[in-house]
C-alpha cells in the first residue's frame, strides 16, 4: 500500500509492521493531547523511528517517537521563529499539562501535504536554497542550547572535529575496519585536523544537519517546508554541504556537480559565507556520512553493510581528491 501525498511517500513495510504495538495505542495518545475520536491510524515506514500518520475527528497528525524532551522543547522556538517570517513549520502539539511527548514517548506534529524526492529536479533544487536563505537566517536568531555540544551519540561524535580527530585517528589501526577503509580514513581525517583552525574560526549557529533525501517537502517545484529538523550547531556552507552532498554528489551517480554546486552558492554569496572553505567542509559532510554508519556499526548496531562503509569511503576519497571542488570559490 503506498500513499502518494503526505509527510512521506510511504510504502508499508514488514519493517514498519514489526513495532511492538504493546507500546503504542493510538486512542491513549489522541486522548494524552486532546485530539478528538481516532478515525484513522497507520504505521509508516521512515527511518528508524516509530512513526505513524494519524487521523482524528478533528485533523491530520504525524506521530514519531524516540524524540528527546529537549530537541522538541528547540523545535517549539524553531517553529515559532520559522513560521513568523514565512517559512513553514509544521505545528508541534502540546499536552494540556504542557508536555511535548505522550506517556510512552511520542511527540505529535502537524500532518504536512507534500511529496518529498530523493534526486531532486533542477527547479526543485534551486527551489530548495531560496528556502533555505531566510530559513537559516531565521535560525541565526535562536541562541543553541549548550546540550547541542554534548557527544549524545555516535552521530554528534561524527559530527564533532575534536571527537574525530583526537580519539579517532590515533585509534584507527585498533578499529575492525577494511584496510582500505582505515587508509580513506586516516588521510580525511589528517587532512581535516590540518584545517581544523579554519573550519572552527567561522561563525556557527544552529543549523538542521541532515537537510537530505525525504527531508524536503515539494508540492510541484515549490517546497513545502524541511522537515524532521535535526539541532546542530555549525556553519551555514556546512549545513549547505550536507544538501550539495546528496544532491551534488550522490545521486549524481557518485560524481561531483560541480555546476549545481556554484549554482548553489550563488544563492548565499550576499550572506557573508566563506565559500572558500567548501572544500573543508565538503570533506567533512562526507566524512560525517562515513563515521556516523561506521561508528554505529563498531557500537554493535550493524545497520550498514561492509559493501555500504565501503562505498561511503570511496565517496570521501573522491570529494578528498577533487580539484575543481578545491576551486570553485574562485569562480563564483
Amino acid at each position: 500500500m503506498e500513499r502518494t501525498e503526505g509527510v512521506l511517500v510511504c510504502v508499508l513495510s514488514v519493517a514498519a509492521m514489526r513495532i511492538d504495538c504493546s507500546t503504542f495505542s493510538a486512542e491513549a495518545i489522541a486522548g494524552e493531547f486532546s485530539l478528538g475520536e481516532v478515525v484513522e491510524c497507520e504505521p509508516l515506514a521512515l527511518g528508524n523511528a516509530p512513526s505513524y500518520r494519524l487521523q482524528t475527528t478533528s485533523s491530520i497528525y504525524f506521530l514519531k517517537g524516540e524524540e528527546r524532551e529537549d530537541d522538541l522543547r528547540l523545535y517549539k522556538q524553531v517553529e515559532e521563529q520559522l513560521n513568523a517570517v514565512g517559512v513553514k513549520q509544521a505545528h508541534l502539539e502540546s499536552r494540556p499539562d504542557g508536555d511535548l511527548t505522550s506517556s510512552k514517548g511520542y511527540a505529535v506534529y502537524e500532518f504536512l501535504e507534500g511529496s518529498p524526492r530523493k534526486q531532486v529536479s533542477n527547479d526543485q533544487f534551486e527551489a530548495t536554497l531560496i528556502y533555505l536563505v531566510p530559513y537559516f537566517e531565521a535560525l541565526r536568531q535562536i541562541q543553541p542550547p549548550p546540550y547541542l555540544s554534548e557527544l549524545r551519540n555516535v552521530w554528534t561524535k561524527a559530527d564533532s572535529l575534536e571527537f574525530l580527530t583526537i580519539e579517532i585517528l590515533p585509534n584507527l589501526n585498533s578499529l575492525s575496519i577494511s584496510e582500505r577503509v582505515r587508509e580513506t580514513s586516516t588521510l580525511a581525517l589528517e587532512f581535516l585536523a590540518e584545517r581544523k583552525k579554519d573550519l572552527e574560526s567561522v561563525d556557527s549557529q544552529l543549523i538542521h544537519g541532515d537537510i537530505g533525501p525525504g527531508n524536503i517537502l515539494f508540492d510541484g517545484n515549490e517546497v513545502v517546508a524541511v522537515i524532521d529538523f535535526s539541532p546542530h550547531v555549525g556553519n551555514t556552507l556546512y549545513a549547505l554541504c550536507h544538501f550539495f552532498y546528496w544532491q551534488c554528489f550522490i545521486y549524481d551517480g557518485w560524481r561531483i556537480n560541480h555546476e549545481r554546486i556554484a549554482k548553489g552558492l550563488r544563492c548565499f554569496v550576499d550572506n557573508d559565507i566563506r565559500v572558500e572553505l567548501l572544500h573543508p567542509f565538503f570533506v567533512k559532510a562526507a566524512a560525517f556520512r562515513l563515521f556516523g554508519p561506521l561508528m554505529a556499526n563498531l557500537e554493535g548496531e550493524n545497520s550498514y553493510s561492509e559493501k555500504q562503509i565501503e562505498r561511503r569511503a570511496d565517496g570521501l576519497l573522491k570529494v578528498l581528491w577533487d580539484e575543481k571542488l578545491q576551486m570553485i570559490h574562485a569562480n563564483l
